[in-house]
C-alpha cells in the first residue's frame, strides 16, 4: 500500500470558493471512478484563526506507486480533470502545496 498526503494553505476569506472548486473535482473524480486508480481519498481541514489560514490535507490511498504515478498522468490527459484542478490551485497560498508518498511496512500492520 501506497500513500499520498498534500498539504496547502487556503486564505479564510477564500475558504468557501476554495470548497466549492474542491467539490467540482471530486464530482468529475466520481464520475470517472473506474477509471480513478486510488482505493481512496480523504481531505481534512484545520483552521489557524492567528493566521488568517485554513490548512488543508489530503491523503489518497493506492495500490503501488505505478496507481499513484498514472493516476497523476490521467489527470494531466483529462481536460476536465485537469482544467478542475487547475482551479482548485488557483485557490492556494502561493508555494504552500507540499506533497509526499510513503510506502507501507506490511510488516508492521496491526
Amino acid at each position: 500500500m501506497l500513500i499520498e498526503i498534500g498539504t496547502w494553505q487556503v486564505p479564510s476569506e477564500n475558504s468557501e470558493t476554495h470548497l466549492e472548486v474542491a467539490q467540482t473535482l471530486v464530482v468529475l473524480q466520481r464520475a470517472k471512478r473506474d477509471e480513478m486508480l486510488y482505493k481512496e481519498v480523504r481531505f481534512y481541514t484545520e483552521v489557524d484563526e492567528e493566521a488568517s489560514v485554513e490548512h488543508w490535507m489530503y491523503i489518497d490511498f493506492f495500490e503501488n506507486l505505478e496507481d499513484c504515478q498514472k493516476h497523476w498522468d490521467m489527470l494531466e490527459k483529462d481536460e476536465g480533470l485537469k482544467a478542475a484542478l487547475e482551479n482548485v490551485m488557483s485557490q492556494i497560498v502561493p508555494d504552500s502545496l507540499k506533497t509526499s508518498r510513503w510506502i507501507e511496512k506490511d510488516e508492521l500492520r496491526l
